[in-house]
């Protein structure tokens, strides 16, 4: 069941680009875009459609950052590359690696360069294709396939698929990103690249983005050195705890960026030296390595981006002035010393602690206009806000289905060759799998997950941290509601199913939708609701299996919302919208 809730180039990534063949404008500022597949993907993010490329283009941002696990399957990702151009923006697409590649390299160095059969393509053969993707029109060029407004990031945070941050480690991460890159230039000389630092992409590692661990070549006589179209990037989220600084006790630092600390502004504990705040010194030693990197490999020209950077947001932040002050400081820094930036994460969902987007909201007013130089729009693209509406498994437990509870039936992920003999397109489903749910008098929901935070709190999953005010599911008064899902039963048998809404912790009924009787084969329903009502923020999600045992499945489970004066659109999974 895949269920929806919707309402209804290097020049744009760096101040000082021109040396790149690309458009030729002075740069403007990126965002990430952190959202899953109908086959791959976090469960802590929402399903892609190119309605959120839509609304980043229209909040300002000139460039997007997307994340290509090995494993995704290249025509997803192409659809959002196609997008992102399609809506004016250049696109970053960065390579999330495989965790076998820190303790195996030379199969990490096979598998990024030339891919692996049946499980991901390596950058020779994206670069190939998108190079004479055979289209015309604004996203393409009429001999070298896709635009330059395509930036190919070779590698994200090694250190995050197993690599040590040790001399070897960071060498090993550095040779997979010069096959990368090898691999890329043989194909296509001219496609732009960043390459990351090892590490998490730390800027204190900018050290090993040389051509000593840079040795690939190109055409004649090319390589890193005077390569007109490679990049660097790094990352930070500063400040936080432990502290980077040298000599500065991590109990004086602030953990602001990666948690819910303030500033503190004031009083002699909150001086450094130089001149600096506690809290200002690990965002300066950021650009500190940067301009040491600069100086000491003679790289000055070529173009550095801060691909991430960013600090959680939660409301009481959003409207104190911490925020502004920390933004000032950080944003005068890129300008300062001529580095992109591309916040993380603009678009990813409603209770994630770094996005600054809310599907029922829009963008957040403080951090949007510093972005971009613009207010927020008052109006924006339906954005389906359901979580893991295609009921992906991440576990080898196919019982947790995360965010989604069950009480009173068995639920659990499966095949559909499994459970059909055949595709889920063929029988009827989305993506590879579907929630198949068994029993009699129970129920499964969705509402804001269990996540740990600086006070107290158990995490649905290992490594989910947020605000304690962040919420899922939004209504707003005035909004009208679509809920979508695909929904079937065992061959040969019949099922009911019943959608609600209710106040989080099912305490309060908001709306009960009519029973729907499934069968084999599995029906496409929509039901709408006008929210008349208050706002209700913390919102559930609930569908009700009836006192009959059964065996019903469930997929591209979804919301839309969207004001009247707007129509329901149509997209992918269970939905929730807004308009």
């Amino acid at each position: 069941m895949f269920v929806s809730l919707w309402n209804g180039g290097w020049c744009r990534l760096t101040p000082s680009c021109s040396k790149l063949r690309d458009t030729g404008n002075k740069a403007k500022n990126g965002i990430n875009l952190d959202v899953a597949t109908p086959n791959s993907g976090a469960w802590f993010t929402w399903q892609y459609d190119k309605s959120q490329m839509q609304a980043i283009a229209e909040a300002g941002f000139e460039s997007v950052r997307i994340f290509m696990p090995f494993s995704s399957k290249m025509e997803e990702k192409q659809k959002q590359i196609e997008d992102a151009l399609d809506a004016g923006l250049s696109i970053v697409v960065c390579m999330w690696g495989e965790w076998g590649w820190s303790w195996n390299v030379e199969q990490g160095v096979s598998e990024i360069s030339n891919g692996r059969r049946n499980r991901g393509e390596g950058w020779g053969a994206l670069a190939r294709a998108w190079k004479v993707y055979p289209q015309t029109g604004a996203r393409y060029n009429t001999i070298d396939g896709f635009s330059k407004r395509l930036v190919f990031e070779v590698l994200n945070e090694p250190k995050a698929i197993g690599f040590p941050t040790t001399s070897t480690g960071n060498a090993n991460a550095m040779r997979l990103c010069n096959a990368a890159v090898q691999a890329i230039r043989s194909a296509d000389p001219d496609r732009p690249i960043l390459v990351g630092s090892p590490g998490l992409n730390d800027a204190e590692f900018l050290e090993y983005v040389t051509i000593q661990f840079l040795p690939y070549t190109f055409g004649s006589g090319g390589s890193f050195y005077n390569d007109p179209n490679v990049g660097v990037a790094f990352h930070f989220y500063e400040p936080r705890h432990p502290s980077i600084v040298p000599g500065l006790p991590t109990e004086q630092q602030t953990t602001f960026a990666m948690w819910d600390g303030d500033l503190i502004l004031d009083g002699p504990e909150t001086e450094w030296r130089d001149g600096l705040k506690v809290w200002q010194a690990p965002i300066k030693l950021q650009f500190d390595f940067v301009d040491a990197w600069r100086n000491r490999s003679g790289h000055g020209d070529i173009p550095v981006v801060t691909t991430e950077w960013g600090c959680w947001m939660f409301e009481s932040r959003s409207k104190g002035g911490d925020l502004r002050v920390w933004l000032d400081y950080t944003y005068g820094l890129f300008n300062e010393h001529d580095v992109g930036q591309m916040w993380y994460v603009g678009v990813m969902s409603n209770q994630y602690a770094y996005t600054i987007f809310d599907s029922e909201t829009g963008w957040d007013a403080t951090v949007l206009p510093k972005l971009t130089g613009k207010q927020p729009p008052t109006s924006w693209p339906h954005i389906n806000q359901v979580l893991n509406g295609e009921f992906l498994s991440h576990s080898s437990d196919v019982t947790k289905v995360h965010p989604w509870v069950s009480a009173g039936v068995r639920k659990k992920a499966v095949w559909c060759e499994i459970a059909f003999g055949s595709s889920c397109a063929t029988a009827g489903y989305s993506g590879d799998t579907v929630l198949e749910l068994t029993g009699k008098g129970g129920s499964l929901s969705i509402e804001t997950y269990a996540a740990s935070n600086s006070v107290s709190g158990n995490a649905i999953d290992w490594g989910i941290y947020g605000p304690p005010d962040r919420t899922l599911l939004h209504l707003i008064q005035g909004v009208f509601y679509s809920l979508r899902f695909i929904a079937g039963s065992k061959a040969g048998s019949q099922g009911v199913v019943r959608a609600r809404l209710m106040q989080a912790g099912g305490r309060t009924m908001i709306h009960q939708f009519a029973a729907i009787t499934v069968s084999d084969p599995p029906t496409a329903s929509e039901l709408t609701y006008m929210h008349g009502a208050a706002d209700a923020m913390d919102v559930r999600l609930e569908f009700d299996f009836g006192d009959l045992f059964q065996v019903v499945y469930l997929d591209k489970c979804g919301e839309t919302g969207e004001r009247c004066r707007r129509a329901v659109s149509r997209g992918r999974g269970t939905a929730w919208r807004r308009g």
